[in-house]
Formats: C-alpha cells, sequence, structure tokens
C-alpha cells in the first residue's frame, strides 16, 4: 500500500494524503473491506502523528474512532479477520500514552475478542500479535487485572511459542524484545536479562537492525550493577558495524555506552566524549530529537555530581535544540526547560528560573499552547516547593496536570503528580499525597522513565509511613512489612540507576520503616549508609540512631516536634537551641538524661524508667524529624543493660 510506504519513510502527510482519497474511493465504490483497510491505515497514521510530536490527545481520538468504525464495519460484513485487525489496532491505542488502568483494561478486552476472532479462522499469526497485544494490555493494567485475567508474562509466553511453532525467526525475536522491555519496565532486570541476548542474537543472525535489543541488554546489565559488562556489550556491537553503515544506529550506540560509562566511578571523560560525538552525529542527521535526549541525560549526570554550571549549560543546549528542530517536539522542549529548571534551582538560582516560568506562561497563554503553559506551570511549582510554598506549589502542579492532560503530554501530567504528592506530604494531606504518588508511578512506569518511576516509588513509600505514623492506616506489623517490601524494591532500583541521592532518600525512610518493626541494628545500619551517601553529595547527614554495645544513641538536631502529651523530640544539647519545656506530668526534669536497651530490647529512660520508640513525625512547619514516641506505661525502674553501661549522650525532651 502507498500510503504504508510513505508512511515508513516518515512522509505521514503525503500517506494521510493517499489514505484519505483511498477511503473516499471505496466508499463511492460500497467495498467495506476497502474502506476498513483505509480507515485502519488512517487510525495508524494518527498514531505516527502523534509520535512524531503532535500534542494534545486529539490525534489518538481521532484514531480510536477510525479503528472503532473500522471494527463496527468489519462486524456487520462478517469479515472475522479483518474486524480483529480493527481489535488490535483499538487495543494499541487505548493502551497508548498516559492511559487509565479502565483504559487498559478495555484494551485487553479487545485483543481478547481479537484472539477468538483469529482462532476461529484457525490465523496463528494473528493469534500470536493477540497475544503479544494482551500481554501489553494487561501489564498496563496493572497486578490486579493480572489477577483475573491472567499475568502478562504468561500470554507473552503463549505468543512466543506460537511464533516459534510458525518458524518465523524475526517473529520470535521481536516477541522475546517485547518480554524484555516488559520486564525492564516491571523492574525485573534478571529476568530482562536472558530474552534480551536472545533478541540480539536472533537480529543479527537475520542481519536485522539489533540497537533495540542492545538497549535492553544494556539497561539491564546496568541496573543489575554490572556496568563493566553492559560497557563491553556497546564495545562489542560497534566494532561489528563499518563506521559509515548505519549512523544512526552508531550514535545510538555511543549513547548506550555514555550511560554505561556514568554509572562506573572515574569515566566520566570517556562518558562525554561518548556524548559529544553522538549528538554530532544526531544533529548531522537531523535528529534533534535524540540530540536533545543525549543532552538531557548528560545534563542530569552533572546535576547529580553537583556540577551544576555544566548542567544548567548543556540543559540550555538541549532546549535549544529542541526548539531549533524542524519537527519540534512538545516533549522534548517540556523535558528540556524541567531539565534547566532542576539544574538552575539544585544551584539556588530561584527566582531565575521562576522568571523564565513566568515569562513562558504569559506567552503560551496568549498563544493558546497548552504544552507549553503545562510545562511553564511544572516549573514554576518545583521552584515553590524549593522554596516550601507548599500551597502554591500544589496549585501549580494541579495546573500543570490538567494543561499536560489536554496537550496530551503524559510525561509532564506524571511529574506534575509527583510535585502534588510532595506538597502534600510537606502539609500533612497524606490520602492525597498517595493517591498522586501512586498515579505519578504508573505513568513513569508506562514511559518508561526508571528515574521518575523509582522517585514515585520514594513519595508512595512516605505517604504510606505518615499514615501508619498518624494512625490513618492501622500500623500493624503487616503493613509495616509491606512498606518494607516497596522500599527494598526502590533501593535496588536507585542503586541500580547510580543515583546517590535518591538511594540516600530510600535508605532513610527505610530504616524508619525498619525502626518501627524493631530492628534497630538494621535501621542503623540504613542511616548510616545514607549519611556516607550524603557525604558524597556534600550535604549535612540527617539524625541518626546508633546502636553501640546494646546502648541505643539517638543525635537530633533541628526544631522540636509539634507539641503533644504523648510525643518527645530531642533537640540539640549545645544550649543554642529553644530552651526545652518541661514534661507535663513531672517525669522529667529540665537537664541531661540517658538512654539505655532494656534486656526486652525496649529504650528505657536512665532515670525515669519511661520506655520509649524511635519514630518519624513532621513537625510544626512540615519537615519530617526523627523523635522519641513515648509509651503509656512505665517500667517504674531502670533496667541494666548487661556488659554496657549507659548511654553518654546529652539529651533535652521537649513535649
Amino acid at each position: 500500500m502507498a500510503s504504508s510506504q510513505l508512511a515508513a519513510e516518515g512522509r505521514v502527510n503525503e500517506a494521510w494524503t493517499i489514505a484519505e482519497q483511498g477511503l473516499a474511493s471505496f466508499k463511492s465504490l460500497g467495498h467495506v473491506g476497502g474502506e476498513a483497510k483505509m480507515l485502519l491505515a488512517l487510525a495508524e497514521l494518527c498514531r505516527l502523528k502523534k509520535g512524531l510530536g503532535d500534542s494534545g490527545v486529539a490525534p489518538l481520538l481521532q484514531a480510536q474512532q477510525f479503528a472503532a468504525e473500522a471494527r463496527a464495519m468489519c462486524q456487520a460484513a462478517g469479515f472475522k479477520t479483518l474486524e480483529a485487525s480493527a481489535l488490535l489496532e483499538l487495543s494499541v491505542l487505548l493502551c497508548a500514552d498516559s492511559c487509565s488502568v479502565q483504559q487498559a483494561l478495555q484494551g485487553f478486552h479487545a485483543a481478547d475478542d481479537a484472539l477468538k476472532l483469529f482462532q476461529q479462522e484457525g490465523d496463528d499469526h494473528g493469534s500470536g500479535m493477540a497475544l503479544q497485544v494482551a500481554a501489553g494490555a494487561l501489564f498496563a493494567a496493572g497486578e490486579e487485572a493480572g489477577a483475573e485475567f491472567g499475568t502478562w508474562q504468561k500470554k507473552a509466553d503463549e505468543a512466543l511459542l506460537l511464533f516459534r511453532q510458525l518458524g518465523s525467526k524475526r517473529l520470535e525475536a521481536s516477541q522475546l524484545l517485547c518480554i524484555s522491555k516488559l520486564h525492564l519496565a516491571d523492574g525485573n532486570a534478571k529476568a530482562a536479562l536472558s530474552p534480551a541476548k536472545e533478541a540480539l542474537v536472533e537480529f543479527r543472525n537475520l542481519g536485522a537492525k539489533d540497537v533495540e535489543a542492545l538497549q535492553c541488554l544494556v539497561e539491564a546489565h546496568v541496573q543489575l550493577g554490572e556496568a563493566a559488562q553492559a560497557v563491553e556489550a556497546v564495545k562489542e556491537s560497534l566494532e561489528r558495524r563499518p563506521g559509515e553503515s548505519d549512523l544512526e544506529a552508531q550514535a545510538t550506540m555511543l549513547e548506550l555506552l555514555m550511560s554505561s560509562l556514568a554509572a562506573i566511578p572515574g569515566k566520566e571523560e570517556e562518558a562525554a566524549a561518548c556524548t559529544k560525538e553522538a549528538v554530532r552525529i544526531f544533529q548531522q542527521q537531523g535528529q534533534d530529537s535524540s540530540a536533545c535526549r543525549v543532552l538531557l541525560a548528560t545534563s542530569a549526570m552533572h546535576r547529580k555530581r553537583r556540577q551544576f554550571d555544566k548542567a544548567i549549560n548543556i540543559a540550555q543546549d538541549a532546549l535549544s535544540a529542541a526548539q531549533k528542530s524542524e519537527r519540534p517536539s512538545k516533549d522534548d522542549i517540556a523535558s528540556a526547560l524541567q531539565s534547566y529548571s532542576d539544574a538552575c534551582l539544585a544551584a539556588g538560582k530561584t527566582e531565575k528560573v521562576l522568571k523564565v516560568a513566568e515569562g513562558l506562561l504569559s506567552s503560551s497563554q496568549h498563544a493558546g499552547d497548552q504544552a507549553s503553559q503545562a510545562a511553564a506551570f511544572l516549573v514554576s511549582a518545583s521552584c515553590y516547593l524549593e522554596s516550601r510554598d507548599f500551597s502554591a506549589c500544589a496549585e501549580a502542579a494541579r495546573s500543570a496536570q490538567v494543561s499536560a492532560e489536554q496537550a496530551g503530554l503524559g510525561l509532564v501530567q506524571a511529574k506534575a503528580l509527583l510535585l502534588q504528592a510532595k506538597s502534600g506530604l510537606a502539609r500533612g494531606k497524606s490520602k492525597a499525597a498517595l493517591l498522586s504518588a501512586q498515579r505519578a508511578q504508573r505513568l513513569f512506569k508506562q514511559a518508561f522513565d526508571r528515574p521518575g518511576e523509582v522517585e514515585a516509588m520514594v513519595e508512595v513509600g512516605r505517604a504510606e509511613v505518615l499514615q501508619l505514623q498518624t494512625g490513618i492506616r492501622e500500623p500493624t506489623q503487616t503493613a509495616w512489612e509491606s512498606v518494607a517490601r516497596g522500599l527494598q524494591t526502590a533501593r535496588n532500583l536507585a542503586k541500580a540507576l547510580s543515583d546517590t541521592e535518591l538511594t540516600a532518600a530510600v535508605l532513610r525512610l527505610l530504616a524508619t520503616v525498619q525502626t518501627a518493626l524493631g530492628e534497630l541494628e538494621d535501621a542503623s545500619k540504613l542511616t548510616q549508609e545514607a549519611a556516607q551517601l550524603d557525604n558524597q553529595l556534600g550535604r549535612p547527614s540527617e539524625p541518626l540512631i546508633q546502636p553501640s554495645a546494646g546502648v541505643a544513641v539517638f543525635n537530633g538536631r533541628g526544631p522540636a516536634a509539634a507539641r503533644e502529651t504523648t510525643r518527645l523530640s530531642l533537640v540539640p544539647a549545645d544550649g543554642e537551641s529553644q530552651e526545652p519545656a518541661a514534661l507535663d506530668d513531672g517525669e522529667f526534669q529540665k537537664g541531661p538524661s540517658q538512654l539505655i536497651r532494656a534486656a526486652g530490647g525496649e529504650l528505657v529512660d536512665a532515670r525515669s524508667g519511661l520506655v520509649f520508640e524511635v519514630a518519624d513525625r513532621l513537625d510544626s512547619s512540615g519537615h519530617p524529624r526523627q523523635i522519641l514516641t513515648r509509651y503509656r506505661r512505665s517500667l517504674g525502674r531502670t533496667v541494666p543493660v548487661s556488659g554496657a553501661g549507659p548511654a553518654n549522650l546529652e539529651y533535652f525532651a521537649t513535649c
């Protein structure tokens, strides 16, 4: 079909004209099959237009209408195979971009209906494709859908088996690639490794492009902490190709090499050289979006290493590349602006970023540009969060989410939801924060944005911890253990990303959970590990709990928590802090005291015998602080610790 050939060459507008002409011709002839095929061609072209940077949800909605119309026509005419093809296209469209769980389930049912039709017609190829699409839809729908309709892994394996029975190596390789991608998106790099290797071998044997399979292999190695093996795989692939045979593939491999080297300490200069060459080739080939992507990754790398000037300059280059593209992508522009904002905020240049955002918002509102408005609101929200204006942050983030949804920018929507979660937590609104963080996590996952997904997982953990601490959710051991499992997954993913700041945040939060579970030794190790990472980042450490020879020592700093008769918070004992108040019940007097570990593992005040537990609370300004929460009971005596004297840390308790 001429329109398909033109679309494959990137000439979408020409292909659209031909498909429209074909649709009109078949309609005039009353040829139902031909008319349905043209409708499906138009639906596919809508998807391509969306992928090429058309903003808004209109292209996808229009595509869904085309596919639904084609399906209805074929169903009425009894064209089962063509009806199944229309159902598959509809399923893909329903699961595109930032689909909801409901849309993903609708997509699954459409693919399942297509599977039944293909099976009735004895079409194994079509059945395999339907299973492949159904697996993707189930993945997008989440675990609950998998429990009801079968896991995505089962559907994917069934598709692979069918393709192998057909003897099609190309289809087999493509399905292996799909399986690897889904495992990576599911956070299971170990399971993704084998199918990625198999797919890479099959594509090479077929003489087909193997870059996507190599990408999966590299990402799996990096996530597993095997960056050296990732580097080796990329270099081996580069050696297999003549220098000028496929410049775009070569640039992509250099990008992969850059990301792999960036995960290895001491390889910064080599990674920078790869970046420079990859950007040069992409720009030479007119692939401005790809060049922008590489620059953004490089800017993020420098920002994490606190090389803020470099991060800002490279983000500006990325923004310039995105804006000067022949087909400017709203997603790229929004991402570049956010990267520039992140770098400036990290460098303490909040006012500068806010002025840029205000200027962009004014011009975009005048032009009715929803995508740019979303980007401007998002940057403003980030600035307000940095300056601790949480109400303004929440308002700007909500505006960003609305504009992003209207513009069809799923990633911007996810970032806006993440900022809503952070501002909500800072104001103690754990329920709303949890919902926002969970939605953000799902959107990041759908977009294969692993750093964003992990950051959202951290905010989910914060919200869950706050609910358990404040009694919104019953603080049972099972509940705490569930939170711990989620945070342990986040920790592994953050470490795989070599994200020191994110890893430290997860460790501190996980330490809080372990403390609530009574695992104080594990909590201490986690907080000490977090402190080491803080030192690497050049920032002061958070409070630590340090057990030593059976004695629990708490190093507190910062303002006291909100005063309640059943809550204690430690403040520095150096006399520079606010004057502590005495407890209402007179159990304590002003002055130093000591905590010791009782035989049963409890933390006990050496003078009064009161029993304490360590927990996290928000203080009056919304800051998380580790505090000692007094149980509503007293041992009535001091229990000596075998083999250890009392802790010699002085502390003040304020109620």
